[in-house]
Order: C-alpha cells, then sequence, then structure tokens
C-alpha cells in the first residue's frame, strides 16, 4: 500500500493518507468537506461556539442586573410592580451565573474505557504524540486521569476538588496500579500539560482515562460523576479478545443515563491478531458485525452506515512509538514495528481524524457525526442554548405583565388624580359659599335668640310674680321686721331667677342650635372625601350641650328697693294719675324706645317751634303737678263744681257719699294683710321695671354667646374639611409623581425587553449557526 506524507501544521509532523482504494472513506472525506472545512481546524468550530455564546450569556447576565435594579427601584416606588416579579427575576441570576461558570469551564471531553490492560492509556498517549499517563502491562490506572490543557508550559497534577499542584513525576506513584496507597476507583486527577504540545488540547479538547471496567460493579457512580458532561466515549477493546458482556453492560449504562451517546469502538492491538494471517480478515469480520450489532442493536446510538465509520482496528502502541521516534524519544518499553504497521497508523490517523472532520459516506452521501467539534457542540451548548432562551421568554414574558400592570396602573392613577383634582377645586369653592352661608345663619339665629329670651324672660316674671305673691314668710309692717323681711326675699328671688332662667333660655333656643349646627356640618360633609364624612358630622354630635351663661343680679336690681306702704286711696286722683303714667312708661320700654324727646322743625329754619312729645319725664313731671293740686283739695272742689253745674246737688251729695264709702272701705281694710300685698305689689313692680331695662342687654349676650358657638363650629368644621382637602391634594401630587414614575419605569422596561428580544434572536443565530449543522 502506497502512503503520502502530508506536513501538519503542529511540530512539522505529517498526516499519513493513504492510496489504497481499501481506505477510500478518507479521500471522499477530504474531496468532499462540509461548512466546518473552512476553519484552519474544525476543532476551532468550538473555541468559537464556546467564545459566542459565553459573549450571549455575559450580555444576559449585564441585563439581568439592570432588570433587577429597575424591578427593585420599582418596586420601592410603585405599588404595580411587584416584589414577586423582582424575586422571580433574580432567580435566574443565579442559574445564569451557573451556566456562565459552565461555559468558563466547559471543553470538549472524550473518555475512554474499556477492560484492564486494554490500553486506554496507551491510547491517550498515542492522541498526544507524548508519554503523559503511565502505561504498560496489566492493571496500571487506579483512578480517573484527565488531561487537559495548561496555558504555562509547567506539566503538573492536580486533585479533584484541591488546589495543591502536585510534580507530574509524582503520578506513576499516585495514579498506577502498583502504588499502595489506598484510593478509590472514582477519584480524579487532572493532568495540566502545555497546550502547545498538543493540538486537541489546544481545541479545548480534555482526555479522560479511566481505570478497567472489570475492576469495580459500581459503574453507576463512575457515569453519574465522570461522564454525564462526556461529548464521545471511546471504547478501547483487546481485538485478541471478542466484546465482553462486562464492556457492553456499562454502556448499556450510559446508554440509560444519556440519550444515545457517541460512542466509538477502538479494537486495540490490532499488530498482534495480524500475526495470524490466515484468519485476520474473518477476525475483522466478526469483531465488526459484533460491535455493528452492539452499537446499532442494541445501543441504537446510529445505523449501520455511520456505525462501520466508528469502529477502528489499530495498534496504539506502534502509533505512540512512532511518534516518539518522530520526536526524538526513544523508549525502552516500546518494540519496533511489525507487518501492516503503515495501515494501522492510518486506520488510528483516520480515527482522529473523525474527531475534526466531516466523513461522508460513499454509498448514501450522508454525513456522519463530527467527533469531537460536533459533538461537544451538540452536548455542551444545546441544553445552554434552549435554557438561555427559555430565560429569556421567561424574563420577556415577566416583564410583559410588569409592563401591562404599569400602563393599568398609570391609567388608574390618572382616572384617581383626575376625579380628586375636580373633587378638591369644587370642595374650595363650596367652602367659600359655605362662609357666606354661616354669616347669614349667624345674623338670622341670633335674632330669633333674642326673641326668644325676650319671651322668656316675660314668662320667668310671671312664674317670679306667683312666687313672690305666694310667699309665706311671716310679714310684718314693723321695720324692724321689715328689713329682714325685704332682704329674706331678695335671696329667694334671685335663687330662683338664675337658677331657673338661663336653663329655661338654653333650653329654648337648644334645638335651634343644634339643629343648625347639624345643618352645617351636613354641608361640610358633602364637600369633603367620604371617608371624612362621619368625622364632619360627628363633630356637630359630640360637641357639648350648649347652654347660656348669664346672670341677673336681683340683689343689685332691688337694692334701691324702697316699699311705700302709705295708705293710699285707690280712686284718689294722685293714684290714677300714677297709674296712667306707669302704663305709658312700661308701653315705652316695650318698644324699645330710648329717645327722650322728638324735634320738630318747620320748613322755616328761622323760627324753630321745639315739641315735646311722649317723654316719660314730661309724663312724670304732669303727673306729680296733678298729684300735689289733687292732694291739697283744689282738685276735689273742682271736679265737684263741675258735676253739680252738670246733675245737680242731689247726685252730687250721692257720688260724694258713694265715694267716702269706697274711702272709708279702703282705709278700714288697709291692716298687715293689705300691706303685705301692696309691699309684694310693689316689689314685684320694682322688678319687673329692672329687669326690663337688663332684658335687652342680657338678650344680646345671649345672641354673642350662640353666634360664637357657630362661628366655633364651624371654624372647627372648615378646620377639618382644609385638613382633608390638603391631605386630598397631597395625594393628588403624590398620584402625579407616582404617574411620573410609572412612566419612567415603563420608559426603561422597554429597550429591556427590546434587549432579551434581540438575546433571544442571538440564541436562535447561534442554534442555526452552530448547532443544527450538527443534527
Amino acid at each position: 500500500m502506497d502512503v503520502t506524507l502530508t506536513p501538519r501544521k503542529e511540530n512539522g509532523e505529517p498526516y499519513l493518507h493513504p492510496t489504497s482504494s481499501s481506505n477510500s472513506r478518507s479521500c471522499s472525506a477530504n474531496a468532499r468537506l462540509s461548512e466546518f472545512s473552512s476553519f484552519s481546524s474544525p476543532l476551532q468550530r468550538f473555541v468559537e461556539a464556546k467564545a459566542k455564546i459565553q459573549d450571549i450569556y455575559r450580555r444576559i447576565e449585564r441585563c439581568i442586573d439592570k432588570i433587577v435594579v429597575i424591578l427593585s427601584e420599582g418596586a420601592s416606588t410603585c405599588s404595580s410592580v411587584e416584589s414577586s416579579f423582582l424575586e422571580h427575576v433574580e432567580s435566574f441570576k443565579a442559574g445564569v451565573s451557573q451556566i456562565s461558570g459552565m461555559l468558563a469551564r466547559d471543553h470538549m471531553k472524550v473518555v475512554f474505557f474499556g477492560r484492564t490492560s486494554n490500553g486506554k492509556s496507551t491510547v491517550v498517549n498515542a492522541m498526544l504524540h507524548s508519554k503523559v499517563l503511565p502505561y504498560g502491562m496489566g492493571h496500571t490506572t487506579r483512578c480517573f486521569l484527565q488531561v487537559e490543557g495548561s496555558s504555562s508550559d509547567r506539566r503538573c497534577l492536580v486533585k479533584e476538588g484541591s488546589d495543591d499542584n502536585l510534580s507530574l513525576d509524582s503520578i506513576d506513584k499516585i495514579a498506577h496500579a502498583f502504588c499502595s496507597q489506598e484510593m478509590g476507583e472514582d477519584v480524579l486527577f487532572r493532568v495540566l500539560w502545555p497546550k502547545a504540545d498538543s493540538r486537541l488540547l489546544q481545541n479545548e479538547v480534555v482526555l479522560v482515562d479511566s481505570p478497567g471496567i472489570d475492576v469495580t460493579p459500581q459503574f453507576d457512580e463512575w457515569i453519574d460523576k465522570h461522564c454525564l458532561d462526556a461529548d464521545v466515549f471511546v471504547l478501547v477493546c483487546n481485538a485478541e479478545a471478542t466484546l465482553t458482556n462486562s464492556e457492553k453492560k456499562f454502556f448499556e449504562r450510559v446508554n440509560a443515563k444519556l440519550s444515545k451517546p457517541n460512542v466509538f469502538i477502538l479494537n486495540n492491538r490490532w499488530d498482534v491478531c495480524m500475526m495470524e494471517s490466515e484468519t485476520v480478515d474473518k477476525l475483522r469480520r466478526q469483531h465488526t458485525k459484533r460491535c455493528l450489532d452492539f452499537l446499532v442493536e442494541e445501543l441504537k446510538v446510529c445505523n449501520e452506515a455511520e456505525a462501520k465509520n466508528r469502529i477502528f482496528f489499530v495498534s496504539a502502541r506502534e502509533v505512540l512509538c512512532r511518534r516518539l521516534q518522530r520526536k526524538g524519544i526513544a523508549s525502552p518499553n516500546l518494540m519496533s514495528a511489525t507487518d501492516g504497521a503503515e495501515e494501522r497508523l492510518e486506520e488510528f490517523e483516520n480515527f482522529e481524524r473523525q474527531f475534526e472532520v466531516w466523513v461522508f459516506s460513499d454509498s448514501n452521501d450522508v454525513a456522519l457525526k463530527l467527533c469531537i467539534s460536533k459533538s461537544a457542540i451538540l452536548t455542551k451548548f444545546d441544553s445552554h442554548v434552549e435554557k438561555g432562551k427559555a430565560i429569556c421568554d421567561d424574563i420577556y414574558e415577566t416583564l410583559n405583565v410588569v409592563q401591562k400592570n404599569v400602563k393599568l396602573e398609570r391609567e388608574r392613577c390618572v382616572r384617581s388624580y383626575t376625579k380628586k383634582e375636580a373633587m378638591v377645586s369644587e370642595s374650595r369653592s363650596g367652602l367659600s359659599e359655605f362662609l357666606l352661608n354661616v354669616k347669614n345663619t349667624t345674623l338670622k339665629l341670633g335674632d330669633n335668640v333674642k326673641e326668644q329670651i325676650s319671651k322668656e324672660f316675660n314668662d320667668q316674671m310671671i312664674r317670679l310674680e306667683t312666687f313672690v305673691e305666694h310667699y309665706s314668710e311671716k310679714f310684718a309692717a314693723d321695720p324692724c321686721f321689715l328689713d329682714s323681711y325685704r332682704k329674706e326675699l331678695i335671696s329667694q328671688v334671685d335663687y330662683v331667677m338664675n337658677a331657673e332662667l338661663p336653663e329655661r333660655c338654653s333650653t329654648r333656643v337648644l334645638r335651634q342650635i343644634m339643629e343648625t349646627e347639624r345643618q352645617l356640618a351636613s354641608v361640610v360633609a358633602k364637600l369633603v372625601p367620604q371617608e371624612a364624612h362621619d368625622k364632619a358630622e360627628m363633630m356637630a354630635q359630640m360637641r357639648p350641650t350648649f347652654e347660656f351663661t348669664f346672670t341677673v343680679p336681683c340683689m343689685e336690681l332691688l337694692d334701691d328697693f324702697q316699699e311705700d306702704l302709705d295708705f293710699r286711696f285707690s280712686l284718689g286722683i294722685s293714684t290714677l294719675l300714677s297709674k296712667i303714667s306707669k302704663e305709658k312708661f312700661l308701653r315705652y320700654l316695650s318698644q324699645g324706645d330710648n329717645r327722650s324727646q322728638a324735634w320738630s322743625q318747620t320748613d322755616n329754619p328761622s323760627s324753630r317751634a321745639v315739641t315735646f312729645t311722649g317723654s316719660p319725664a314730661v309724663s312724670s313731671a304732669l303727673v306729680t303737678s296733678a298729684s300735689l293740686v289733687a292732694d291739697g283739695g283744689i282738685g276735689f272742689l273742682l271736679v265737684c263744681t263741675v258735676v253739680k253745674r252738670v246733675v245737680g246737688w242731689p247726685v252730687l251729695v250721692a257720688i260724694v257719699a258713694i265715694y267716702e264709702l269706697f274711702y272709708l272701705y279702703e282705709r278700714l281694710c288697709w291692716n298687715d294683710r293689705a300691706k303685705e300685698q301692696a309691699f309684694k305689689h310693689q316689689f314685684c313692680d320694682h322688678l319687673d321695671y329692672k329687669v326690663k331695662l337688663l332684658e335687652s342687654t342680657i338678650a344680646e349676650t345671649c345672641k354673642h354667646q350662640v353666634t360664637r358657638e357657630i362661628k366655633e363650629l364651624s371654624s372647627r368644621l372648615l378646620e377639618v374639611a382644609n385638613e382633608e382637602l390638603d391631605t386630598l391634594q397631597l395625594e393628588v401630587e403624590e398620584l402625579k409623581r407616582e404617574c411620573e414614575l410609572l412612566d419612567e419605569v415603563s420608559s426603561v422596561i422597554t429597550p429591556m425587553r427590546n434587549n432579551l428580544a434581540m438575546l433571544r434572536g442571538d440564541l436562535d443565530n447561534f442554534k442555526n449557526n452552530y448547532l443544527r449543522p450538527c443534527l
């Protein structure tokens, strides 16, 4: 078989390209490359995809941070932005941060499994072109060894969960099966190897070597700890034997936990089988059939055409020997190559190319799965893309709900503050009218109170006359006893007057005052918000019962009272004139006429005639003069002369006789009883005269008290109304500010929604550009 060497970019090492027809699938692949061929290395596709999705997730994380700030500020200022929205969005932060961390750590992971001494470590070393892992006969690897690239030239060993770097020279002591130190088979050590030594490591590929699957039956623990994130599984079989049940059982467990794992089968140590040249073809067909049945029928991870390109017959020992020799490294543990070495080398390199290029089937022209790059993109990024889309969709929907709530809340705020603003304006106008109404109501009520007080005074004087008339204290005309009698009567009258009159006056006008207060409170209640109605109405109901506070100083009024107990004939001229004068004076007081005289002037200013009309002083002077005349007998003679001329002497004599009989009767009846009646009558007349003088003053005082009561209530009602309207105005201002805040929230939510939609589109583009070609 002819083999040509094509220079490689790394280390100047050549690829081996066979020209024989037996390996025409490689030539066909080189002739028809997929879209991955445009890259210097198909493995770079993973690196580019990783950088792209990392950038998307960084933007998602920044977007979520901004949204959290927006919702946090909105939740503190707007009731429509519920804290549950903030908590919901914040719940994605940890997930996105975790995914970002996973993306930073993600790499293309290839796990090698097989029975003990099948050459797994040798295969890894051969792929890395270096002696990295311990290898040899028997059970050599007793734990998981993960070879990954290091940006520095330092080679070291790091135990999982530890930051301590161990020298790589200690790998034989720690990881080799000959080591006596107790350690579980599922323990993982990271082997850091310079990226510059391997193109696989440069392109984020990690290779995981494992203990033999026949060492322990605890497959599930291995799978859960080290295989769930694997992109490719390489089953390294011993070509000297057939596919064993333990190997099948392990991959059946893998297949149960992972949907269609990407499995390749390397039939290692094919160089030993080539020594049996007579049966080598039959053996190859037998191994191929068993592997095909396992992949297609049992695992069902691919079809037959794909499975044929997943089965390789190699000698890892020969490949490692060849590659170490090219690097000028001699290994005494490696023997020289046997017959067919070039073909086995080509087979191994063909296996390696499956990691980097598309391989097309000549029969049906169907592209097979890319081993590492394509599988890694699917396994590493597909779930992250879907998760990112779900996060963007969820947060976008959450922002839609917030936006809708903000819009509804703003509409409610606008309606509310418009209604309240109109109420404030209308109520302010109503309060101005209320002030005018209070003034008119107070004047009207005050006049009514004065009228009621005057009536109550008249009624009280009638009751006092009855009280004095029935006063039962023993009366004596003796001046020694009369003075005591007078003082006691004045004291009793003063007590009765001041004990009853204020209360009776209050009772008479109380209903009107309460009704007026209730009406005023009702007017104000209609001008304040509904929740303050009861407060305004209760102010009128809860006020103390109104009472007049005044005193009629009877002792002072009656201090100048001086009784006249001398006999006075009731038909005497002076007595009659006194009665006439008294009636005129009382009529004058009842009319409230305080004028002492009235002047009437003629039209001619040079001649003024002054006329006195109806003055109490003039009447009193006339009565006094007439009394003096009558008491002197002159009046009696004049009357007799006039009567004689009219009727004659007989009639005159009869009239005089009757007149004298009346006089004699009254004179004989003028005893202590008559004197007591005269005393009480004079007492009541004097008290009535004095009270009439004081009545208008007290009525005016009561009017002022009622006016003060109404003004106090109206002032308090105005104060309450203004407080409520001021509060309502503050609510209007607060609602306006809330509308502004809602507008701000809405204005910042819209760009965030657009950012989420853009990120969602970027994830769709990522899926179309990187994931869909891998399906």
